[in-house]
């Protein structure tokens, strides 16, 4: 069989030899990008459903989507490639191998580029990671549901090599080639900080003090104007550098490289073609700082210069509750003999966090259900102020649970109940542009259980908590471990450290 390519970082298109063969209907397509993102791994007719109807499933929609298999099928025979559609006891797949998709040649270069000490050959690898890019992913192809979310990591993950690739642009001196790529990128992510920054220190560096200046006031304006938000302590403590012409604003000395015309035109044509530039990406990881008593710390851990450190707050409810300190994360504990210590009947253990986010998000955690029983009553959620992801257990069993709730209480109905058996998973809340989506990692699959429009664009804030009331409780210890805290924002507000 001729060798084939199938390509996600852009529009959709299967190469085969020397034809491009374009998918006919936004549905066949659809279905192929889900299976092509799913990496030869089956998906359920379920997940299927959720990622290629959305909203517009019914009780007729797992039929129509037998049809549309076999549709697709009917199409991807034109090419010989029809027998890779396949229905297996897990659902539908497609088979194929890594090295004939582009996300993950583009992710392969990711992975190299980070562990690659020399700069010069660091840039070499993020070009032609960006390189592979020929437009927005999927574009001009709709997909929800656990589709959508992977197309959004794969647009973050583009986003934050074409900033490090700046980044190291930057440091080397060479601010002429990264100039007009930053302008055109922060017009397209105007809330990306990151990318100010960059754009404020370039233009510095070529001897434009006052519209490096400029670009930190319409920022302040911006975030002002959208969000009642001040800018974060790294832009104005670059703002400040700048009135002052700190030295350490210059770059240092420049290590040449020579490099062909070929290789340089690549370069920018690859930033060029980075369209749409989503919201910056950064990594937490939860540690405590003892210095603080027993209020947890969730430093960064960003290649790019540390911001401020986000502190959480401890409450604790009932008798013998407690959170404290356990590796890089939190443990959560309800013993057997805790009783309220109010009316209220709660007993929880929560940590909530100081800082806000605003604009677009990816939040996760991950959880070990250390001591966890059947029918203990008690649940482990994530919420991020109107939405709420829940692990809970409950005499019908465990079952995972998303609620969307604009006053609390009361708490709205549930979209899904999604039943599980594992001790160990992810809790995930994604807000986009006009969604907010919430996601459960079961048994090493992504499962969206609520999706529903955004109320409002405000700041919202973020707390952990595992928690039951006197009515429900079992009288059975349960403990819970939190860890590897991560956002991923574009605008995260933090009070001074």
């Amino acid at each position: 069989m001729a060798d084939t390519e199938a390509l996600l970082l852009g529009p959709l298109e299967l190469h085969v030899g020397s034809v491009t063969f374009r998918i006919p209907g936004g549905r066949q397509r659809a279905l192929l990008a889900c299976l092509l993102l799913a990496r030869a791994r089956a998906l359920s007719a379920a997940e299927l459903v959720g990622s290629v109807y959305g909203a517009d499933a019914d009780q007729r929609t797992v039929h129509s989507l037998h049809e549309l298999v076999s549709s697709l099928r009917r199409s991807l025979e034109k090419v010989e490639l029809g027998g890779r559609l396949r229905r297996t006891a897990g659902g539908y797949v497609f088979d194929v191998d890594s090295h004939e998709l582009d996300a993950s040649r583009f992710e392969s270069l990711l992975e190299q580029a980070q562990i690659e000490r020399d700069p010069e050959v660091q840039s070499d690898l993020l070009r032609r990671a960006l390189d592979i890019w020929r437009g927005r992913a999927l574009e001009g192809t709709q997909v929800e549901g656990t589709a959508r979310a992977e197309v959004e990591r794969l647009e973050e993950l583009r986003a934050g090599a074409f900033a490090d690739w700046l980044d190291i642009e930057l440091a080397a001196g060479r601010n002429q080639s990264a100039l007009a790529e930053l302008e055109r990128a922060t017009q397209l992510s105007p809330y990306n900080e990151r990318l100010r920054a960059q754009l404020m220190l370039t233009l510095y560096r070529e001897g434009r003090q006052s519209d490096a200046l400029r670009v930190y006031q319409e920022t302040r304006r911006l975030l002002a104007d959208e969000f009642g938000l001040e800018p974060t302590e790294r832009l104005r403590a670059l703002q400040r550098q700048i009135l002052n012409q700190d030295p350490d604003l210059c770059p240092p000395p420049v290590r040449r490289q020579r490099r062909s015309a070929t290789t340089r035109g690549k370069a920018i044509a690859a930033a060029a073609a980075l369209a749409a530039v989503t919201a910056g990406a950064f990594a937490a990881a939860g540690v405590f700082d003892e210095r603080a008593g027993a209020a947890p710390v969730f430093a960064d851990s960003m290649k790019a210069a540390e911001i401020n450190t986000r502190f959480w707050d401890v409450e604790t409810a009932g008798a013998g509750t407690t959170v404290r300190a356990d590796g890089a994360g939190a443990l959560l504990t309800i013993p057997a003999h805790a009783t309220p210590t109010d009316a209220s009947g709660e007993i929880k253990a929560r940590i909530s966090s100081y800082c806000t986010l605003a604009g677009e998000f990816d939040i996760q955690v991950d959880y070990a259900l250390n001591t966890w029983p059947g029918a203990n009553g008690t649940g482990i959620g994530m919420y991020a102020a109107y939405a709420d992801v829940i692990r809970e257990s409950s005499p019908t069993g465990e079952r995972y649970i998303g609620a969307h709730r604009l006053l609390d209480p009361p708490d709205g109905t549930p979209h899904a109940l999604i039943a599980t058996t594992d001790t160990r998973g992810t809790l995930r809340i994604v807000r986009s542009v006009n969604r907010m989506i919430e996601f459960v990692r079961a048994h090493g699959t992504w499962r969206q259980i609520y999706s529903f429009r955004n109320p409002t664009p405000a700041a919202v804030s973020v707390y952990l908590e595992l928690w039951t009331d006197a009515q429900r409780f079992a009288h059975r210890q349960v403990e819970v471990q939190l860890n590897n805290f991560r956002v991923n924002s574009g605008y995260l507000q933090c009070p001074p450290s």
